[in-house]
């Protein structure tokens, strides 16, 4: 029981008393973060190659600005370069290489109210690469 009400010195064990007060984003903030277009992966599959390869270069550039690292992930980034020096890839590699750009799995549901994106929805991306609406 001594641990469980928090004997220990500094202990603070769920008790609100050290809580900080998150500062919110004004909608001036939240209007500047850049935004995409949600496509699910059937309708990626439409695409051409051409518009699969310059999205991943989009997504390679917005992470670049944002976070100076690539977010899809070690796949995305192999296809990324790859592209870069003139290799081949087929257009399903392609498809999911901007898939992972996007977010993978996390990318297909907001990650503010958990609802699934609906094809041709507009996504705010965040600095760390979540999406919302």
């Amino acid at each position: 029981w001594a641990v469980a009400f928090g004997e220990f010195p500094g202990a603070n064990f769920g008790v609100g008393h050290d809580r900080r007060q998150r500062e919110k984003a004004s909608r001036q903030e939240v209007s500047k973060l850049p935004t995409e277009t949600f496509a699910a992966e059937a309708e990626m599959l439409q695409w051409s190659s051409a518009r699969l390869k310059e999205d991943l270069r989009r997504l390679q550039r917005l992470s670049d600005m944002q976070m100076g690292r690539f977010s899809g992930g070690s796949a995305a980034r192999a296809t990324h370069h790859l592209l870069r020096a003139g290799g081949a890839v087929e257009k399903g590699e392609l498809v999911a290489a901007v898939l992972k750009a996007r977010g993978g799995d996390s990318g297909i549901s907001c990650a503010v109210c958990l609802a699934s994106y609906e094809s041709g929805e507009s996504l705010r991306v965040l600095p760390c690469g979540h999406r919302f609406h």
